[in-house]
């Protein structure tokens, strides 16, 4: 309900192929342009929302912090982060993670976040800031639309869009 400003809670859906057709259509060599991510939007009030961001979900048993401390050793966080880049055909990645028995973390831009509120953590994957934040901090205390402005302000600062 966020995402469309409390309007309808049916705009936006898990995607039937999770992932599966951008995958597909990036090792084929064509960016999946249309159908990004592992949520999609069934309503038009959530369109500009996917327009700017393609969200991907990840849920596991255990999230490796510690790994993130140790270059070169294999981070589930880091994997996640890498997807989420790669098969965001041109949109801004989001990553919304769970650990089993955990609270939902939402992994972003470390400009894009700190538009809005304060990251509880900062990292470096791949030369990239990322930032994670509880995911209830942004529902509950940022406007959409604050959120998708701070979206327009990292892409003409970062990406050079406008």
């Amino acid at each position: 309900m966020w995402i469309t400003n409390d309007s309808t809670e049916d705009a936006v859906w898990r995607s039937a192929a999770s992932g599966a057709k951008a995958t597909m259509q990036a090792k084929g060599g064509d960016a999946a342009e249309t159908h990004v991510g592992d949520l999609i939007p069934v309503m038009t009030e959530a369109f500009p929302f996917f327009e700017t961001f393609a969200v991907e979900c990840k849920r596991v048993r255990l999230l490796q912090w510690r790994s993130m401390f140790n270059p070169g050793v294999k981070c589930n966080i880091q994997e996640f982060w890498n997807q989420a880049v790669s098969q965001s055909a041109c949109r801004i990645p989001l990553l919304i993670m769970r650990e089993d028995n955990g609270v939902d973390l939402l992994a972003a831009s470390t400009f894009l976040l700190e538009g809005v509120t304060q990251p509880l953590s900062k990292w470096i994957i791949n030369g990239q800031d990322v930032s994670i934040v509880p995911l209830s901090t942004i529902l509950n205390h940022v406007h959409v639309t604050k959120f998708v402005e701070s979206a327009r302000l990292y892409r003409k600062a970062i990406i050079g869009e406008g």
